[in-house]
């Protein structure tokens, strides 16, 4: 009776093991690889995109100081265009 007891334990030791090896997590999966590759430095987008649309929105609108009066340059407040942004 000693030995079935001994060798119950054993498998049932086993069993537990084995179950609790079996239940852990898989290794997440690799990320897929990018469909493009980007060529260009943070500097050549900024210089050559983003520069470029900036001083377009930036010398739209300008103030001239003389000593006789100020002037404003830019878009007339009833000219401006409605935008709405869905």
């Amino acid at each position: 009776m000693r030995r079935f007891a001994t060798c119950f334990s054993l498998g049932l030791g086993l069993l537990v093991v084995a179950l609790i090896a079996g239940c852990r997590a898989a290794p997440p999966p690799a990320p897929p690889a990018p469909e493009f590759r980007p060529t260009a430095t943070v500097r050549e987008v900024m210089g050559n995109m983003v520069d470029p649309s900036a001083d377009v929105l930036w010398e739209s609108v300008a103030t001239i100081v003389s000593q006789e009066q100020g002037t404003s340059v830019g878009a007339e407040p009833e000219r401006h265009q409605r935008i709405d942004l869905v």
